[in-house]
């Protein structure tokens, strides 16, 4: 019988730091607590643990999480359009995004409507996909992740971690803002077969709306988050960001097992290729 079962879940513990063995072995009891990042020597995922960023309006709050990404010579700073939502509503709002330097010190940048590159509410009317992603370029003293280029298949079963910082486990990370890690495998559904019916319907709604058929961006976890894990990367065993968390599915503790991220990858892609405002 698996550890996680439908409709129920053991409760959550945060355990000592991660090591090579857990991440490279879980065992089933691992997937649901988290590890701490601090002084942890896994070599695959230094970078991303040094990328992995807090959003909110006070440090001292716990509100979401993001990660800064490093993509043909560019920083952006990606969390979840929902972790942002009041700045997307009010122009007078300020996020703060809190990162570590190279040094390790705890800096702070502020995040801006006017500097949003995209978000999931506007994507439609800039000709994208919308996914609960949000973008926002970086300029400050962290060399941030490397993106991974490899693709994910429905038949893949790959080992991957969670990093961020989830509220219920402030006491854990606030101090020296050290993320904690969960870890699981990563996969994606199969898609469901598309009968020439429908696909004639989908073309001519295409037609209509001038919407182009979108990508399935969803990814899917099979390790722990919880709220305030939201906008904070999802990578794979060689530590390259491919995702960020949607949050905890389910309701009233009753969740199925499995957590969702959005592949913002090809959103990234096609915001480098659009040209500046002159």
């Amino acid at each position: 019988m698996d550890i996680i079962e439908n409709g129920y879940r053991p409760a959550t513990e945060v355990k000592g730091v991660l090591t090579t063995e857990i991440f490279k072995n879980p065992k089933p009891e691992d997937v649901i607590h988290y590890f701490r990042s601090e002084k942890s020597i896994v070599p695959e995922l230094q970078q991303a643990i040094q990328a992995t960023v807090l959003i909110s309006k006070d440090r001292n709050l716990p509100s979401g999480s993001g990660v800064i990404v490093n993509y043909e010579g560019k920083k952006y700073v990606i969390t979840a359009t929902h972790v942002i939502g009041d700045l997307i509503v009010d122009a007078n709002t300020v996020e703060h995004c809190y990162y570590k330097d190279r040094k390790g010190e705890i800096k702070e940048v502020d995040l801006t409507q006017a500097d949003l590159l995209y978000e999931s509410t506007t994507a439609e009317e800039k000709g994208l996909q919308a996914t609960d992603v949000a973008i926002f370029p970086f300029e400050g003293d962290n060399e941030g992740v490397e993106m991974s280029s490899l693709d994910i298949n429905p038949d893949d079963n790959q080992a991957g971690a969670a990093i961020g910082f989830p509220g219920e486990f402030h006491e854990a990370w606030k101090k020296k803002l050290d993320p904690l890690v969960s870890m699981g495998s990563i996969y994606k559904k199969k898609p469901k077969e598309v009968t020439p019916a429908l696909r004639a319907i989908l073309d001519e709604y295409s037609q209509k709306t001038r919407r182009k058929e979108g990508q399935d961006l969803h990814v899917y976890f099979t390790g722990r988050v919880v709220p305030g894990n939201s906008g904070g990367p999802l990578v794979n065993k060689d530590g390259k960001a491919l995702a960020v968390c949607h949050g905890p599915r389910g309701h009233l503790g009753k969740e199925d097992g499995i957590e969702r991220f959005s592949d913002f990858r090809p959103i990234l892609k096609e915001i480098v290729q659009i040209p500046s405002p002159s």
